[in-house]
């Protein structure tokens, strides 16, 4: 039996990858959504998956009003013409259920044949819950059913919605109730370790240009947005204050900006003799290539989380800062995962 994908995010990609080799089923297919701009991950997974997935795309939307709705609608008949190819289709598998591609999906497919909706872990939301508005959460679900159909469902949470019927989880006893009343299956890191997968992922880090030699640390930075580490006074000294210790014993770091910063180094890290890794691929990628020695400090994300989950070996330290709320909501969950909390002035207990 083969499930249709539709992942958003490439981390919502790699688990659905991975998800689909443990399965040990063919046939499989994957529609990679709401890109602006075509991905570097499918190239790879074409050409060394092509036993597993069928067919392999993505949606690149890049307009706005009329025209997105436009572009969704040409993804609508792509999704129909995929449907109707797949005759023993057992589900759809999504990170986020509030998509409008996956709800309709649903809708068709439920139409044709009994099938399962799956929600496969995307990060916090699993667990925080996403919060309701009431305005604004209905008057959203009106539009999109005006303009889509009465088939679209307003989750209370991610994953919550009538089309979820399984939940994929890292962490199932933790899910917020809304995720616990469903069908709840554990994730596995041993599935990131299959390897039809790792062939996949050494493609991708050989077409980022990441070597063995980059990944061989003792200390790896996963560096906050510069908007964020402005409302962090003397973030950027003490990392710098961090590398010149690291320096001092010997250690060899790598040092990971978010994919928003690009080329650049706001921080001047490489100066300070860390090796930069690219901002625009996902770290996750290359986790499991790294030495279990290695330690890793990142702020408040599903980054940290998915480092402890993917690597439970690993020693994952998680910068936190008191003074924000949502942070403050995050920290239970991530020291439920065996991160470990610092804060913006205990950064360099990391190397002692």
């Amino acid at each position: 039996m083969s499930l249709l994908y539709l992942p958003s995010t490439p981390w919502n990609l790699y688990l659905s990858v991975a998800h689909a080799v443990q399965s040990g089923e063919s046939g499989h297919r994957l529609l990679l959504l709401d890109q602006c701009q075509p991905s570097p991950y499918l190239s790879a997974l074409e050409a060394t998956l092509g036993d597993v997935f069928e067919a392999v795309d993505q949606q690149v939307l890049s307009g706005k009003g009329l025209d997105k709705w436009r572009q969704r609608q040409q993804t609508f008949a792509q999704l129909d013409q995929w449907l109707k190819n797949m005759p023993h289709l057992a589900g759809i598998a999504v990170g986020s259920d509030r998509r409008v591609e996956f709800q309709y999906a649903m809708a068709k497919a439920s139409a044709l044949h009994s099938v399962a909706g799956h929600y496969l872990d995307d990060g916090l939301y699993s667990y925080m819950g996403r919060p309701w508005r009431p305005v604004k959460d209905r008057l959203d679900g009106w539009l999109k059913k005006s303009v889509y159909g009465r088939w679209w469902h307003t989750p209370p949470t991610i994953g919550a919605s009538d089309w979820i019927t399984d939940v994929w989880a890292w962490m199932p006893d933790r899910l917020v109730p809304p995720l616990k009343n469903k069908r709840v299956h554990s994730i596995s890191p041993a599935w990131f370790q299959q390897a039809p997968v790792q062939e996949w992922v050494a493609q991708l880090l050989e077409m980022f240009g990441v070597t063995s030699e980059q990944l061989d640390v003792d200390l790896i930075l996963l560096l906050t947005h510069p908007n964020n580490a402005r409302r962090m006074p003397g973030y950027e000294a003490r990392v710098q204050a961090l590398l010149a210790r690291a320096r001092e014993a010997g250690m060899r770091v790598a040092a990971k900006y978010h994919p928003r910063v690009g080329t650049a180094d706001p921080f001047g890290v490489c100066k300070a003799g860390a090796r930069l890794l690219p901002a625009g691929m996902v770290f996750e990628f290359v986790l499991p290539r790294l030495p279990a020695r290695a330690r890793l400090i990142g702020d408040v994300s599903t980054t940290v989380l998915s480092a402890r989950w993917l690597r439970p070996d690993l020693t994952v330290f998680a910068l936190l800062d008191a003074t924000h709320p949502f942070q403050q909501r995050v920290e239970p969950i991530l020291r439920a995962s065996g991160a470990q909390i610092i804060h913006p002035e205990q950064i360099d207990l990391c190397i002692s």
